[in-house]
C-alpha cells in the first residue's frame, strides 16, 4: 500500500479507498502523528479547492499534480513539496478557499443549521416518565404502558451481534435509548462509538446474544452511480414505511463527499434509515432533507460507516456481513427480510 500523502488524501476525498485501505489508513492516522497532521492538511486543501472549482476541471488538475509528485517521491512525507509556481497558484486558491470555508463553517458546519437542511428525527409530545418507571415497564411482560420518548429516529442492524447504526443527531445528549423491533418489544441500547462529523452513531443492544438478528444484506464499499434506483425502510410513523427513489447527486449537502443527494421523499423519523440499491446492498443512511427543494434528501454513504467501524478499538468486534442474501430476491421478498433488522429508536432526553 505504498502511496504518498497526496495520493491517500485524493483517494480518500473521492471515496475510492477499499475497505482494507481504509483500515490501513485509519491505523496509520492513529499511530503516526506527523502523518496525520500532513494528511489532514491535504484533505482540507482538496476540500477547499473542490469548493471553488467545478469538480471535473479540478480533478484533472489534481491528477496532473499527483503525476508530477510521483516522479519525485514514493514514500510518505510531512508535506507536499510543490514547485514555486505551483505554490503560487495553490496559495492564491487556498487563501480564497480558506475564507470561503471559514464563512461556511461559521454558518452551516456544526449541525448544518441552514434553512435548507433539516434533520429528520421525529419530535414527540412526551408524558414525563421517570427512569425507574421505564425500567419497571421494560422488565414487565406488559410493555403497553411505555410512553414515547422526546423524539424518535430509525436504526438498523449492521451485525448479528446486536450492533445497530443510526444518526449522531438522533442520539446526541440522550439520557437513555430504547430500540423497538418488529416484534414490538423494546430493548435498551447504548452508544458505543460515534462520528459527529459524518453524523453516525453505532449502538449496541444489550443482551442481544439472546435475540440475534440474521442480517441479510451486505454493505457497498464504494459509491454507486448517479441514476441508480434506491429504496428505504424507516419509521416516519408508528409503523414501518417503504419509499423509493434514485441517486441524483454523488455528493451531498454543500458538496459533502461523504454523502449522496437523493430524489426521494423523506419525513421526520426517518433519520438513520438504510438506503439500499436494487440488489439489496446498503449504500447509505438517511440524515436530512432540503427544505427548499421538494423531494431532495441527503444520505451518508456506507463508506463513512466502514470508516467508523475501522476506527473501533480491537476489543469491539463488529462483523459486517460479507454475503448479500437479497441479491436474487424480488423486492417484496427483500422487504420481508429487511424489516426484521430495522427498528424505531425511542430517545429519552431531559429538558434543560
Amino acid at each position: 500500500m505504498e502511496k504518498n500523502i497526496w495520493e491517500w488524501s485524493e483517494l480518500y476525498a473521492s471515496n475510492e479507498l477499499s475497505s482494507d485501505e481504509l483500515i490501513y489508513l485509519n491505523n496509520r492516522l492513529q499511530n503516526d502523528e506527523a502523518f496525520k497532521i500532513a494528511f489532514d492538511e491535504q484533505v482540507t486543501f482538496i476540500a477547499n479547492m473542490q469548493a471553488m472549482f467545478k469538480q471535473d476541471a479540478f480533478a484533472e488538475q489534481l491528477k496532473a499534480l499527483s503525476s508530477k509528485k510521483q516522479k519525485s517521491a514514493n514514500t510518505f512525507s510531512k508535506f507536499i513539496p510543490l514547485s514555486i509556481n505551483q505554490w503560487k497558484v495553490a496559495a492564491m486558491a487556498a487563501s480564497v478557499a480558506l475564507l470561503t470555508s471559514l464563512l461556511t463553517l461559521f454558518f452551516v458546519k456544526q449541525e448544518k443549521p441552514s434553512k435548507q437542511y433539516s434533520m429528520l428525527r421525529r419530535e414527540i409530545e412526551t408524558i414525563k416518565k421517570s427512569q425507574r418507571q421505564l425500567i419497571n415497564t421494560l422488565q414487565s411482560n406488559d410493555q403497553s404502558d411505555l410512553q414515547p420518548g422526546s423524539y424518535t429516529g430509525t436504526a438498523f442492524a449492521v451485525s448479528k451481534e446486536g450492533y445497530f447504526i443510526t444518526n449522531y443527531h438522533v442520539t446526541e445528549g440522550a439520557d437513555s435509548l430504547y430500540l423497538q423491533t418488529q416484534s414490538g418489544k423494546y430493548h435498551k441500547a447504548i452508544v458505543v462509538a460515534y462520528d459527529k462529523a459524518s453524523d453516525l452513531a453505532l449502538l449496541k443492544v444489550l443482551k442481544a446474544n439472546k435475540q440475534t438478528v440474521d442480517v441479510p444484506y451486505a454493505f457497498a464499499k464504494s459509491k454507486v452511480n448517479i441514476g441508480s434506483s434506491i429504496f428505504t425502510l424507516g419509521y416516519p410513523d408508528d409503523e414501518i414505511v417503504y419509499k423509493e427513489g434514485y441517486i441524483s447527486g454523488k455528493n451531498g449537502f454543500e458538496g459533502d463527499t461523504m454523502q449522496y443527494r437523493l430524489e426521494m421523499m423523506a419525513q421526520p423519523g426517518q433519520s438513520g434509515s438504510p438506503i439500499l440499491d436494487a440488489k439489496g446492498s446498503i449504500i447509505g443512511i438517511i440524515a436530512g432533507k432540503d427544505t427548499e427543494l421538494d423531494g431532495t434528501t441527503y444520505a451518508i454513504s456506507s463508506a463513512a460507516l466502514m470508516r467508523l467501524i475501522a476506527s473501533l478499538p480491537s476489543e469491539v468486534h463488529v462483523n459486517l456481513p460479507k454475503i448479500n442474501k437479497l441479491r436474487r430476491l424480488s423486492r417484496e421478498e427483500q422487504i420481508k427480510k429487511i424489516q426484521a433488522c430495522v427498528g424505531v429508536l425511542q430517545v429519552y432526553k431531559s429538558k434543560s
